[in-house]
C-alpha cells in the first residue's frame, strides 16, 4: 500500500511540474487559442484580442471600437469588411 501511495504522489508531482512548463494560453469566444503575447483580429466583432500572462494566469484582453458622437451635419461611415481598427465607424463632416 505504501508503494502505491508513493507512486501516486510521484505521478501527481510530475504532472504539477510539467504543468508549470506549459505555455500560457487564452481562448477567444470563437474558441481560437492564443499564446502569451499573441494577437488576433476578430472579423465578426470588429475587435482585436490579445493574450497576456498576468501573475502566472492567462488574461484575454479585447479592444473594440469606441462610442462616437455624431455632430449635426455629419454622418457615420462604417468600415465593413475590414479588420480592426479599419472596421470601426468614422465620422465624416461636410464643411
Amino acid at each position: 500500500m505504501n508503494v502505491a501511495c508513493i507512486l501516486v504522489l510521484l505521478v501527481m508531482l510530475m504532472c504539477f511540474v510539467n504543468a508549470l512548463r506549459l505555455p500560457v494560453t487564452c481562448r477567444t469566444p470563437e474558441g481560437k487559442r492564443l499564446l502569451d503575447g499573441e494577437h488576433w483580429r476578430d472579423p465578426k466583432r470588429c475587435s482585436i484580442y490579445s493574450c497576456a500572462n498576468v501573475d502566472g494566469a492567462a488574461q484575454l484582453m479585447r479592444l473594440k471600437c469606441g462610442v462616437t458622437r455624431v455632430p449635426h451635419g455629419c454622418r457615420v461611415v462604417h468600415g465593413d469588411g475590414k479588420l480592426y481598427p479599419g472596421c470601426c465607424p468614422t465620422v465624416i463632416c461636410s464643411t
